[in-house]
């Protein structure tokens, strides 16, 4: 029979794997090092720092500029949303859109508020006289929020002689069978 030692035909391989797990590791993290040396010196850099901050001041003072003249923006959410039954073929479905329309000051929320039973039933009517295939695609959604934008600017229009309201947006839209 063979003895312990001739069953082993790579003495050196112990050696090598062991060797070779200690090399990825010194090669691992001579690589963190680099890397975190590499982020240090970007993160710290002397002059390149500041021109980038004086870039960031630029920008912000360009979005302070466009939304000055507007205003600060204030959202008002339909209470419960609208639930209203559309066809689909024979067939009805139930609709259920969740909305938010964007205004500009707190007087223009007041009357928002004020006039928002006439905007949820002229809404629903609208909603009612949609198609599910229509609103099956993004393009049918988009038309469906635009008229929904219409009709609600012309009902302030209406009410308080201005449109109070800049944009309407969908932020729960459900169909179901």
């Amino acid at each position: 029979m063979a003895s312990e030692e001739d069953l082993d035909l790579n003495p050196d391989e112990d050696e090598s794997a062991g060797g070779g797990k200690k090399k990825l590791i010194i090669i691992i993290a001579a690589v963190l090092i680099l890397g975190g040396g590499a982020a240090g010196f970007f993160l710290m850099g002397g002059d390149d720092a500041e021109d980038g901050s004086e870039a960031v001041e630029e920008v912000q003072s360009e979005e302070e500029m466009v939304t000055e003249g507007k205003g600060e923006a204030i959202y008002v959410s339909v209470p419960s949303g609208i639930l209203a039954q559309i066809r689909s073929g024979k067939r009805k479905m139930t609709l259920q859109i969740q909305i938010d329309m964007l205004i500009r000051n707190t007087a223009d929320q007041e009357a928002l508020v004020k006039h928002m039973p006439v905007i949820e039933n002229d809404l629903l009517l609208y909603f009612s006289s949609a198609s599910a295939d229509e609103l099956q695609t993004p393009e049918g959604k988009k038309k469906l929020r635009d008229g929904s934008l219409k009709i609600v600017q012309g009902i302030m229009k209406k009410q308080t002689g201005k449109t109070v309201v800049e944009s309407v947006l969908f932020t729960g839209f459900v169909m179901q069978r």
